[in-house]
């Protein structure tokens, strides 16, 4: 159906790694905290990590608002970076109404497993955490494009008390 096909998959987060002009440096892996009022073991089937269209790895949250760590495994030149993106796939809970919930992700620098390919350099040392954050993102079969909120329905977005004439459903 339509809303499984919205409900199924959502971008939740982009994620930039960088290194500086010094030395070429081996990403090995990222680790990423889910939060939300969503619970991410039942409700996520897949997080995924993509560089550009390719998948790079990909598992699943074993609790509610737990940690999973996925392979990079790719060189980053001295001097340049990597564009990565998580990508959420859903169950279809298969109940109607469908389930409404908020689901965010966040990673710090602390959680990047890298080491420089010069051996003169030191490897990463987790230094500072540095936090980077995506969401709260809404997964909802229908949604009012004028106040975000999520509906399980298109007539209960449709009776709720603050959508008005000329709202989008």
């Amino acid at each position: 159906s339509a809303a499984s096909d919205v409900y199924k998959r959502q971008d939740v987060l982009t994620v930039t790694l960088a290194v500086d002009d010094v030395a070429d440096w081996q990403v090995h892996s990222i680790t990423f905290e889910g939060s939300g009022t969503g619970h991410e073991q039942n409700d996520i089937e897949a997080v995924e990590l993509y560089l550009g269209d390719q998948l790079l790895s990909s598992g699943a949250y074993a609790a509610d608002d737990g940690q999973i760590t996925l392979a990079i495994n790719r060189q980053i030149p001295a001097g340049a970076s990597l564009d990565l993106r998580l990508v959420y796939r859903f169950r279809d809970p298969g109940v109607t109404p469908w389930p409404v919930g908020t689901y965010g992700v966040e990673t710090r620098a602390a959680w990047v497993s890298a080491e420089p390919d010069d051996p003169s350099f030191e490897p990463y040392d987790k230094g500072p955490e540095a936090p980077v954050g995506g969401g709260p993102h809404l997964i909802a079969a229908v949604q009012n494009t004028q106040t975000f909120q999520g509906f399980a329905t298109i007539q209960s977005a449709i009776d709720a008390d603050d959508t008005q004439d000329g709202h989008s459903i």
